[in-house]
């Protein structure tokens, strides 16, 4: 499929960055759009089907070469298995300002229950000003949305 060393470019995962963000920076670097192949793993996962396990993650995304970490299961195994996971790997949310200082989205985002940064105490932006609800789908280079707009721009 998608094999990471096929890549000129390859940035790791940050600590704490959430996987499809990760997936879409990584693709970015590369000038490559974010595959839909790769959409659908995650989107499988995040519906935590049954025996769920850190091996059976990382035989889902093992073309990829991928750090997974401890978080990325909990996510799955507790806050998306309440049937929340539709949220994290189809929208997503952020916080313009961790955008601009990180160029990364944190995995912190991908929980439903949380709606404000921790760090700036401001409530994450789920849509553009064009009205459109992000998602990784619809999302440009350089952390932009289709209509051309700069997401570290938007406010809550």
């Amino acid at each position: 499929m998608f094999e990471r060393s096929a890549y000129p470019l390859r940035p790791s995962r940050q600590a704490f960055e959430s996987l499809s963000g990760y997936f879409y920076r990584f693709h970015d670097t590369n000038g490559t759009h974010y595959p839909d192949e790769l959409l659908k793993v995650m989107q499988r996962l995040s519906r935590c089907p049954d025996g769920i396990t850190i091996e059976s993650c990382r035989e889902e995304l093992n073309f990829f070469d991928v750090e997974l970490y401890p978080f990325d299961l909990a996510l799955w195994k507790h806050g998306f298995a309440q049937g929340l996971g539709k949220h994290a790997y189809a929208n997503f949310r952020f916080c313009p300002e961790c955008l601009i200082a990180e160029n990364r989205t944190q995995a912190l985002w991908d929980i439903p229950m949380v709606a404000a940064c921790p760090l700036h105490k401001k409530t994450l932006v789920e849509k553009c000003n064009c009205g459109k609800t992000l998602s990784w789908r619809i999302l440009a280079s350089d952390w932009q949305c289709s209509c051309g707009q700069p997401l570290h721009e938007l406010t809550a």
